[in-house]
Formats: C-alpha cells, structure tokens, sequence
C-alpha cells in the first residue's frame, strides 16, 4: 500500500515538474518573441529616420548640383570672356610692335583630363574647375603681358592725349634725326657674345602663322651666358612676360630710349636699380615664345622698336660685350 502511494508522489511530482518545465519555457519564448518585437519596431523607427535624412541630403545634394552646374556656366562665360581678352592682348601686342604671346597651353579640356581627380567628381564640378583653372592662367598672362606693356609705354606721351590749349601760330620746326650713336648714355657694344640667328625687321614667323615683324636682334649663345646692359640707366621691369618675351628686363636710358633683354634664364636685377654699361643683368635661355637658345635684344626709342644695328656697330664683332 504504502509502494503504491509513493509512486502515485512521484509520479504527481514529476508532472508538476514538467509543468513547470514547460511554463518556463513558454514564458521563455513569449519573452523572446517580444524583445524580438521591440527590436523591429526599433528597427523600423530606426529606418524611417535615415529615410528621411537620407531624402533631406538627397534634396542638398541636387541643390547644389543646381547651384554647381549655375556657377560651372559662369566660369565658362567668364572664361570665354578672358580668351577675347587675351586676343585683344595679342591685338595690342602687335599694334605696339612687341612680340606676341606664345599660344595656350591648357585648355579647359585639357585641364580637365590632366585631372586625375575628375573621375570622382561630377561632370558640372569637373568642368568648373578646368575653366578656373584656364580663366587663372589667362588672367595671370594678361596681367603679366600689361605690366610689361606700362613699362614700354611709359614716357612716349602722345599728341592727342596732352591737355588742349589755344592754339599757337608756330614755325614750323626742322626733324632731328637721333644719330645711330649719340653719346656714351646710349647703347652700344653687344649684350652677348654669340652670333646672330634672326635680324631685326620683317620674316617668315617661326611658328607658321606668316609673316611677322621681328622687333629686334636674336643672337644665339650658350646657355646660361652673362647678359650685360649695353648703356646705363634705371631697371624699369624684371620680370616673367607670359607673352614672346619670357623672363624679360627692361631698362630705361632716358630721353625715350630703353633697352629689352628677352627669353632670360634668370634675372640678377631688380626694377628701380640703377646700373652701369656692362652691368650683367640676366642669363641667356629660351623663356616665352622661343624656338631654342637665344637672347632677344631690342632697342626702343619713344616705345617704337629700332634696328639695334645702329648701336651695337660701335662694335662689329660680336665676341666683344659691352663694358664699363
């Protein structure tokens, strides 16, 4: 009897476990399943927050495609406008007789495939910058080309420009002709000892384009050759000319005279500077529009190119230089 009532226990026992077993495991896999639904509403929640961000930087993002592809239409019109500049540039060049600017190097599309940038930039950001990128370079040439341009021009007033008067019954007066050398203020001797590869007065371009009037004398010489003053006088340029000329020194003599030192490789003067006959004011190279190695020499009276001939035939051979 007594057998029979502990099993009855034991068996009554081992269902309550089991009971408890499986309501443990229910609640188990009740809590389970509701932190898996809180984590999807979280998720969600979660989700519709970036989508909405995600829509508010795409909404940035054609704003300022729009404003790129607006300023990337700018620069090309500017740009457009800097290339008429630089033609009126070349205009005004040839109108004053000096040599005329070497031709572009970049243009905004070849700026653009020098990028190796571009290809992770959009097509509008990509064409923007190579059109700043060229509208630089034009900027920074016809600045350089009109700083030159001052220098030359300064000093040769013209008629036409100078305060009107009444007007005076005058004799008239006879022409002065400017000797070939008038004194030792004026230049003369050679700049370089080298030989002469190019004239002054009317050629075939050496570019191709025609005939052009040559401003002065190219005399070839070696690389790096001391370039010395052939007068005394004040610097009134030393400097980079993005036109022919290059690394260029202009020094001025007075009485409208200046000299020209074009196609430098390097410049030992500086503007302002006043120097003696023989001074060495640059190095011989081939800067600006130049075919090889050479000096470009020019003589100026009242802003109008001469033959340097006319000077530097106070000594005809061209090993002997300029000097003191």
């Amino acid at each position: 009897m007594r057998r029979d009532v502990t099993g009855v226990l034991d068996m009554a026992m081992a269902r309550i476990q089991g009971t408890i077993a499986i309501g443990l495991a229910v609640t188990t896999i009740g809590l389970s399943f509701y932190a898996l639904a809180a984590s999807r509403r979280a998720a969600i929640a979660d989700a519709t927050w970036l989508r909405q961000r995600l829509s508010e930087k795409r909404a940035l993002v054609r704003a300022l495609q729009a404003d790129l592809a607006v300023v990337a239409e700018t620069t090309e019109r500017v740009s457009q406008m800097a290339a008429i500049a630089r033609d009126q540039n070349v205009a005004v060049r040839r109108y004053a007789q000096v040599e005329e600017p070497r031709d572009v190097r970049y243009t905004p599309a070849r700026l653009a495939a020098l990028d190796d940038a571009t290809v992770r930039r959009s097509e509008d950001g990509a064409r923007a910058l190579a059109q700043l990128g060229f509208l630089e370079e034009q900027l920074a040439d016809t600045t350089d080309s009109l700083a030159l341009m001052t220098v030359l021009s300064k000093g040769a007033q013209r008629e036409d420009t100078m305060t009107p008067v009444a007007k005076v019954e005058r004799k008239p007066e006879r022409k002065t002709v400017r000797p070939a050398v008038a004194d030792v203020s004026a230049p003369g001797g050679w700049p370089v000892a080298g030989t002469i590869s190019s004239g002054f007065g009317w050629r075939e371009s050496p570019w191709g384009d025609g005939t052009r009037r040559h401003t002065g004398l190219d005399i070839r010489a070696t690389y790096g050759a001391p370039v010395r003053v052939s007068a005394p006088g004040v610097v009134v340029f030393a400097g980079r000319d993005s036109g022919g000329y290059g690394t260029v020194v202009v020094v001025d003599h007075g009485r409208d005279l200046k000299t020209l030192y074009g196609h430098l490789s390097g410049v030992y003067v500086r503007p302002g500077q006043r120097i003696e006959r023989g001074t060495v004011v640059g190095a011989v190279g081939n800067s600006g529009r130049a075919t090889g190695v050479h000096l470009h020499y020019e003589v100026r009276v009242g802003n109008v190119p001469v033959d340097p001939m006319l000077y530097v035939r106070r000594s005809d051979d061209p090993s002997k230089v300029a000097s003191r």
